[in-house]
């Protein structure tokens, strides 16, 4: 066995253990677009395997099944999961798809005298130019999962391109290993994009199956009787937490407040205040009636300011209000000058403290 096969073969079963994460997080977070891009994964892994097989009408099929599986992979996490539509520019860019692919057909049909060839070469350029365009699709994204985004993104643009350049650079036997090698790292990247971009914060898709027992709103109150009346209605309501003294419920998301953060995905830093937006946002977004919950606002004041604290809290107000949620900010009056106090009590509607 050659080192071109067994390069080959790591690629296929790095892409199937990539589609059953992919599964996997299917069953626990019930997004469309990891199954879907599992199934891609999948058909990618035998498009290899045909190429390995030398089954050219398998290579064919699975080809075109990818891109196919990508594109609706793309268009369900922008569209339906993420509610943001393609900008004009995609829109404009897909409207040449007729003269884009017309044109490569063309130059296809004038390079190959074969008729097999030329058949591969239009497989592999309309192929690859709509796994292409998936990329360019959920690019879109990259204001909701940040710089994320861009290796998913890029990783398909370029796999793509690499696609329907195959037809012309496969024949010619020095650049195979090198072709090959290429593909290999791209698929790598896809899978780091991959894992990076479905692995954030995406436990907010799924839904609690109820409302909590909570009445909406926003509230202050003191650590005694939130343990006392609140926790119990809350334990196993999955609440979006910043925490730094309370235990909480195994049922909750939970992010440690802490300077010094050691994993991005359980802890936060307390100047960090767009980051809690963001991930409340998300949060409220996808839980019908959720529950934020606060316990260390002067550990927040501490790191930022009063007035900076104040604004941040009154936006959180602001957008469980309109999400019909509950804000919970636990505290101790004594902690507080009278002044701050006041405002405090202006944003969030004091209870039993």
């Amino acid at each position: 066995m050659d080192v071109l096969t067994i390069v080959r073969i790591i690629t296929i079963l790095v892409r199937v253990a990539g589609a059953f994460w992919l599964i996997r997080l299917y069953h626990q977070v019930g997004r469309k677009s990891a199954v879907v891009l599992a199934l891609g994964l999948l058909a990618y892994s035998f498009h290899t395997l045909s190429d390995i097989l030398e089954a050219t009408l398998m290579n064919e099929i699975s080809i075109a099944m990818t891109s196919t599986l990508f594109m609706l992979m793309a268009s369900v996490i922008t569209i339906e999961e993420e509610g943001e539509f393609p900008s004009f520019f995609t829109f404009a860019l897909f409207s040449l798809t007729p003269l884009i692919l017309i044109t490569y057909t063309i130059v296809v049909g004038e390079i190959f005298d074969s008729k097999m060839l030329t058949i591969l070469g239009v497989v592999y350029g309309i192929s690859g130019f709509f796994i292409f365009f998936s990329g360019v699709i959920i690019w879109r994204l990259k204001e909701i999962f940040g710089r994320k985004m861009l290796v998913l993104s890029g990783s398909l643009a370029l796999i793509g391109l690499h696609q329907m350049d195959y037809p012309f650079l496969r024949p010619i036997p020095w650049f195979a290993p090198i072709g090959f090698t290429i593909a290999t790292v791209l698929t790598l990247t896809l899978l780091y994009g991959i894992f990076v971009v479905f692995r954030s914060e995406v436990y907010f898709r799924r839904h609690p199956p109820t409302t909590s027992e909570l009445k909406e709103g926003s509230f202050l109150v003191s650590s005694d009787y939130f343990n006392r009346t609140m926790m119990p209605k809350l334990k196993e309501f999955p609440v979006l937490a910043f925490v730094r003294n309370i235990q909480g419920s195994d049922a909750w998301y939970k992010y440690f407040v802490t300077r010094a953060v050691s994993n991005y995905e359980k802890d936060i830093s307390p100047t960090d205040l767009p980051r809690m937006l963001e991930l409340s946002k998300r949060y409220l977004q996808a839980s019908k009636g959720g529950v934020i919950v606060i316990d260390c606002p002067e550990y927040l004041a501490l790191y930022n300011g009063f007035e900076a604290l104040l604004k941040f809290l009154a936006t959180l107000r602001d957008m469980v209000v309109v999400y019909k949620g509950t804000l919970i900010v636990i505290t101790e009056r004594g902690v507080w000058e009278d002044r701050q106090w006041v405002l405090l009590t202006k944003i969030l509607r004091e209870k039993s403290l």
